[in-house]
């Protein structure tokens, strides 16, 4: 196990003939760090953060980059514009199918002490981020957001994993804990398949990761819609 001080890496397993292989690191994060990877939608993309220099005279701190799949293998990291990276950011981002990006931060705009922050992304570039509805963002902590591919739905930790409903007239329901067994719980991420939630479980001594049918959300769905 590498030291607790060490570069954060990103390592990836396969599944071959119904077992996983023992987990590598991924290509662009042998010699730079890497944490947090998220995959676009269609799987073409792979975003993560980051503590590599944009430029030879660049600071070192935390900003998004992405990859591109090519073939077998992921293109050179490229950071996202000023518009994304210029202020701080937290932990992981979640990206919809029209590849607009929602994240955790602490920039001005906030309603609170962190909020979810929206940057739509309209004809190949990505607008200034703005923190989302106050239905979901309130005067606590707000982060880690997961964006349903449809956007539909947003999954998000305050004191616990939290969830917010698309109406049909396109605003956010007010945001419902998800219950104690949830407490404690950070990055929720679904499944490609849309059948599962994992997330991490943050407690004394230990970094678990969990995942539960997502039979929870559609109940949820059908108690705040109703």
């Amino acid at each position: 196990m590498a030291p607790f001080d060490a570069p954060s890496r990103i390592y990836f397993s396969k599944v071959i003939n119904g077992i996983w292989t023992k987990p590598e690191i991924i290509s662009f994060t042998m010699s730079e760090d890497g944490d947090c990877p998220i995959l676009s939608t269609d799987g073409k993309k792979l975003y993560f953060n980051t503590n590599r220099q944009i430029s030879a005279n660049s600071s070192r701190r935390e900003r998004i980059w992405f990859v591109e799949r090519e073939g077998t293998n992921w293109s050179i990291p490229v950071p996202l514009g000023p518009e994304i990276n210029a202020d701080h950011l937290h932990w992981q981002i979640s990206v919809d199918k029209n590849e607009n990006i929602f994240f955790g931060s602490e920039r001005n705009g906030s309603k609170g002490r962190d909020d979810i922050f929206k940057a739509e992304y309209i004809n190949g570039s990505y607008k200034n981020p703005a923190s989302i509805s106050s239905e979901i963002n309130s005067a606590d902590h707000e982060s880690t957001p997961y964006i349903s591919p449809d956007g539909g739905y947003l999954v998000f930790y305050r004191d616990r994993l939290w969830i917010s409903f698309k109406m049909e007239n396109g605003l956010w329901t007010k945001a419902v804990s998800m219950g104690n067994d949830f407490k404690n719980a950070v990055c929720p991420y679904v499944s490609p398949d849309g059948k599962y939630l994992f997330f991490l479980e943050m407690g004394m001594g230990h970094n678990d990761i969990y995942w539960v049918s997502t039979k929870v959300i559609d109940e949820l769905r059908e108690k705040v819609l109703k």
